[in-house]
């Protein structure tokens, strides 16, 4: 069974900070020492099981999220690094997955400058 995961990270401003200044509270957080630097990210994931062949519904998950506090949202944004990971399991027995992304998710993506990183695996 194809699944597909799709999560928002903000890199490079203190978790606790980010969570404060846009007021939703992440999927989770990492902040640690390491031996490249520290690692700080902020995620957000979507809310819809991986087994879901829907893309869009992925990404609608997280913007919806986002939605109530976008204007928030935008003004940390700009100050971190942003990413949206979209992670996808190829069961080639499925066929081909639903991998498309409408220009409303694309322009909102634009919007708070995401880099888009799709893994094939």
């Amino acid at each position: 069974m194809t699944k597909q995961r799709i999560y928002l990270v903000l890199v490079g401003s203190e978790p606790a900070a980010i969570t404060e200044k846009v007021g939703i509270q992440p999927t989770r957080t990492i902040n640690r020492e390491g031996k490249t630097g520290r690692r700080r990210e902020w995620i957000l994931d979507s809310d819809v099981e991986p087994s879901s062949s829907s893309a869009k519904a992925h990404f609608m998950s997280i913007l919806d999220k986002l939605a109530p506090r976008w204007a928030q949202f935008l003004l940390v944004a700009r100050q971190c690094d942003v990413y949206l990971n979209w992670v996808v399991e190829l069961d080639l027995e499925d066929g081909s997955p639903d991998m498309n992304v409408d220009g409303s998710v694309l322009r909102k993506l634009a919007e708070i400058g995401a880099s888009l990183d799709i893994d094939l695996v």
